[in-house]
């Protein structure tokens, strides 16, 4: 499977007409009738929708705006981190490398930040406001970003989604490339009770 490139264009227009009955993560009517609509044109694409679809449905629209150029970054020193995801916050990794790069603060540091979010958030706002002022930002940016942290909402791990998105994009290659092979085993595995 390590062979199969993650950059296949047959694949992505697989996944960007929404024929993807029987492919893994991707097969129901809701998530068919959406795949024309953001046309996935990356890996990253296919992992963060399943994530957005399974955790944060909310988002969806705010994802494909993004992807269509209206992107919403609440300040351009967020932007490096939310690129990939077109501004939006998404993923725990993305909040804990925005309080690294952004408040300097350990890796260590910043997976407690996002643990006591909602729970201890006067001392952690003061530490993330005060390292964003020692990065050279002012403290208006370091309350803004902090914001942007706070109302986050339930981050998905990205880690987890990149195994489903990965597998799921195998699944749809599979299926561009060894059709007959593809259809055969869906109908064995139908026949058997499989699916």
């Amino acid at each position: 499977m390590e062979q199969i490139p993650l950059d296949d264009s047959d694949t992505f227009a697989l996944f960007g007409g929404g024929d993807t009955e029987d492919v893994w993560g991707f097969e129901s009517a809701e998530m068919r009738n959406f795949l024309p609509v953001l046309q996935p044109h990356c890996i990253g694409d296919l992992i963060a929708l399943r994530g957005l679809f399974s955790n944060r449905p909310d988002l969806i629209d705010g994802f494909v705006a993004g992807k269509q150029g209206q992107q919403n970054v609440a300040h351009e020193v967020l932007r490096p981190v939310l690129e990939d995801t077109y501004g939006l916050l998404i993923y725990q990794e993305q909040l804990m490398e925005v309080a690294h790069r952004v408040a300097g603060f350990s890796y260590t540091q910043a997976d407690l930040l996002r643990r006591a979010l909602g729970k201890e958030e006067d001392v952690w706002r003061g530490r993330f406001v005060g390292g964003c002022e020692s990065n050279g930002l002012t403290e208006e940016v370091g309350v803004l970003c902090y914001a942007v942290l706070r109302d986050s909402g339930h981050l998905v791990n990205r880690s987890h989604w990149v195994a489903y998105g990965v597998l799921s994009y195998w699944v749809g290659y599979l299926k561009v490339h060894y059709a007959e092979l593809f259809d055969g085993v869906v109908k064995g595995l139908e026949d058997n009770g499989g699916l």
